[in-house]
């Protein structure tokens, strides 16, 4: 006689109920909703200058026209008008001096001076000098060459791995791409008007000029500095 088969459990004798899943069958697990993909996100989205500005400079204020002026003009005077020199010369002057003169208050503000032996800020004041001071054939010709090729290379083409943006309602950042790329402009408008050169000189002639000239001195001093006060400069 064959044994009798033991169920398989008690709740298996037990009838189900329409419409509610039985306690002991594991009912499927729902698969978790697809994770939202993640706004895109800038690299300068942290920047003090075009994508978190102060909230003064949200409103409407003198800054967009007064600065869309002194741009549109700077570019007018360089490449379509044909100013005389002192005209050139002036207009400049008085607003590099000014973006200057915003920038040692706001890094001495911020207690970030040290941020004014940059660069662009030694070019952008050898240059205004040399608009005043190198007329009459009072400055060498590589101290010309030295002066333009600082201007229309590494300060110039630094607005590109920086990501300085053109903002005209925001002081920070229309100074920064101002001056980064304004002694370019000026330079080329001299160079093509009014500075003739006696000799063309060869690629290794104008990278010796610039590099003995401005780059070595100035990375010497910037050197000296960070080393006196503890910064890094690599």
């Amino acid at each position: 006689m064959a044994p009798k088969q033991r169920d398989a459990s008690p709740a298996a004798r037990v009838p189900p109920v329409p419409g509610k899943a039985s306690q002991c069958t594991a009912s499927p697990k729902e698969p978790p909703p697809p994770a939202k993909a993640a706004p895109p996100t800038f690299k300068r989205q942290t920047s003090i200058y075009a994508l978190t500005p102060d909230r003064r400079w949200l409103r409407p204020s003198w800054a967009f026209p007064l600065y869309a002026a002194a741009l549109g003009l700077t570019l007018l005077l360089c490449f379509v008008w044909q100013p005389s020199y002192e005209l050139l010369r002036l207009q400049y002057t008085f607003v590099g001096v000014g973006l200057l003169l915003y920038r040692v208050y706001y890094y001495a503000h911020k207690e970030r001076i040290l941020y004014f032996i940059d660069l662009c800020f030694v070019s952008s004041i050898f240059l205004i000098w040399s608009l005043w001071f190198c007329t009459d054939g009072r400055c060498s010709q590589e101290w010309l060459w030295a002066v333009y090729l600082v201007a229309q290379g590494p300060v110039a083409g630094a607005t590109f791995p920086l990501q300085t943006p053109l903002t005209l309602h925001h002081p920070e950042a229309f100074e920064s791409f101002f001056l980064h790329a304004s002694p370019m402009w000026i330079s080329y408008a001299v160079r093509w008007r009014w500075a003739g050169f006696e000799t063309i000189p060869s690629v290794g002639q104008l990278v010796a000029a610039a590099f003995w000239k401005i780059f070595f001195p100035w990375f010497i001093a910037f050197w000296i500095s960070g080393s006196c006060t503890g910064l890094s400069i690599s």
